[in-house]
């Protein structure tokens, strides 16, 4: 047989090209399909991402591929570091007024505030009070009086003289009336050593009473720190109670669970009467979960001495052990608030202070979905003083116990949206400025044992004292 190799290698080179075009078609194939696979795995993660950020579970997973999502997983899971961390103290000295350390905001030395009147009473005075224009003045060991600021007249409304024990911290706390219903809360601690909350009913003023019940009733041994304020919320429509840690300095208050115990009213502040939906990612601290209390609004503290609501939020003064004192606010928003103690007190924690690296609280049940241990939780969740001051500022300088406070809401006075407090010991009055966040300093003479500060009018204030006055004293541009 005769071959042609003209036409053999031209059907060779015909199959060459052929074959060569096939291998690059499948070579085009490849490299599209891989980029559409790619492309496909690149949006699924992306989206999966997405989901795992909005839902911020560690739990999340997908279905669609194999893809690199356990990592992103463990990536979102992470925490972030806690604030407490970033928290500095700020140390200022000043000629005309006491040496500050505290808080790291713009602290200034205003000019020395003036008693322009005083009003004298038998004994301790507590807290003054404004309802219907008319001025309630509550005395420690029991009495209650209403008082006529332009004439000076007194008129005793309540005696609970024979009721109230006055040892330790005792003795009549607070007053605050129903702005609904004709009803007011009186605050105090009986003789057996009860903080006692009754509800007194009345007819057509105060001075009628028609009925009593005792609403709450909390048994402290060591009779100190019972707190005890109480005010009228407008938010809540209901009274707000404060309750301190009931733990004397001598009884190792630092190592006491109540504060941050969930099935417990100590170291807290209440509703008295509603109840609170929570987040439900809340965890549960010591008790069961049945045990756990609905009307808590904030724990955390150690004795909210007093404490003042605007709009929807809570200032509250929360005394200090042997470093800081605390002004801490509180937004309705997210409930409840915890702010720390005994495991933090001011910016740090209690194990820093002490020195102390075994340093743990006694938490007898700890549960979260989000937190592996209690420390976790309480450093990651706890929400720091809006303004704090140590009690050491330098030698020559000390301070010992934050007197609260309320907000000046006026737009005639120079101090207008700041919070106004003092402290105990120091003569002294502090402004704090929400608007420029700024702390101005204000000494004032012989207002030692300073118990309560209250907006008067315009550039003018109430303090109490625990040595009988009323001052009505003013504060300078």
């Amino acid at each position: 047989m005769k071959i042609n190799t003209k036409n053999l290698m031209g059907e060779i080179l015909v199959s060459q090209v052929t074959i060569k075009k096939y291998l690059l078609f499948l070579l085009l194939f490849s490299l599209c399909s891989s980029e559409a696979s790619q492309s496909e795995i690149s949006e699924e993660k992306t989206n999966t991402d997405e989901a795992v950020e909005l839902v911020q579970s560690p739990t999340t997973t997908s279905t669609s591929s194999t893809t690199s999502i356990p990592e992103s997983n463990e990536e979102e899971s992470k925490l972030e570091p806690p604030k407490y961390l970033s928290q500095k103290n700020n140390f200022v000295q000043f000629d005309n007024c006491k040496d500050f350390r505290g808080i790291e905001i713009k602290t200034i030395c205003g000019k020395q505030a003036e008693i322009l009147e005083s009003f004298k009473f038998e004994n301790e005075v507590v807290d003054v009070i404004e309802f219907k224009d008319a001025y309630y003045i509550v005395l420690k060991r029991g009495e209650i009086y209403q008082l006529d600021i332009e004439t000076g007249d007194k008129s005793k409304i309540i005696d609970y003289s024979d009721k109230v024990s006055i040892l330790g911290e005792g003795g009549m706390l607070s007053i605050a009336f129903s702005n609904l219903t004709e009803d007011f809360i009186l605050s105090y601690v009986d003789k057996s050593g009860n903080l006692t909350f009754e509800l007194n009913t009345y007819s057509t003023n105060p001075t009628d009473i028609i009925s009593k019940e005792v609403v709450l009733s909390l048994k402290n041994a060591s009779r100190v720190h019972f707190a005890g304020n109480v005010i009228w919320s407008e938010y809540f429509n209901d009274y707000i109670v404060g309750v301190g840690d009931f733990k004397g300095n001598s009884d190792s208050p630092r190592s006491n669970p109540d504060p941050q115990d969930l099935s417990t009213p100590l170291g807290k502040i209440l509703l008295l009467r509603s109840t609170v939906r929570y987040s439900e990612d809340l965890p549960i601290v010591s008790g069961e979960e049945s045990e756990q209390l609905s009307n808590i609004l904030a724990l955390g503290l150690r004795n909210p001495w007093k404490f003042f609501e605007v709009n929807d939020s809570l200032y509250i003064f929360d005394v200090g052990l042997y470093d800081f004192e605390e002004l801490n606010v509180l937004k309705y928003e997210s409930l409840p608030g915890n702010f720390g103690w005994p495991y933090f007190e001011g910016i740090k924690r209690s194990k820093d202070i002490l020195e102390d690296t075994e340093y743990k609280l006694d938490i007898n049940t700890f549960s979260s979905d989000k937190y592996a241990s209690f420390e976790e939780y309480i450093e990651h969740e706890v929400l720091l003083p809006t303004v704090f001051y140590d009690h050491k500022a330098s030698e020559a300088t000390s301070r010992f116990a934050i007197i609260g406070g309320d907000l000046i809401f006026d737009n005639s006075s120079a101090f207008n949206l700041s919070i106004v407090f003092s402290d105990f010991l120091s003569n002294e009055l502090f402004l704090f400025d929400l608007i420029n966040n700024q702390l101005t300093i204000m000494p004032v003479n012989s207002i030692e044992g300073a118990t309560s500060v209250k907006h008067f009018e315009k550039n003018k204030i109430f303090l109490t004292t625990t040595s009988g006055f009323l001052h009505i004293i003013e504060l300078k541009n």
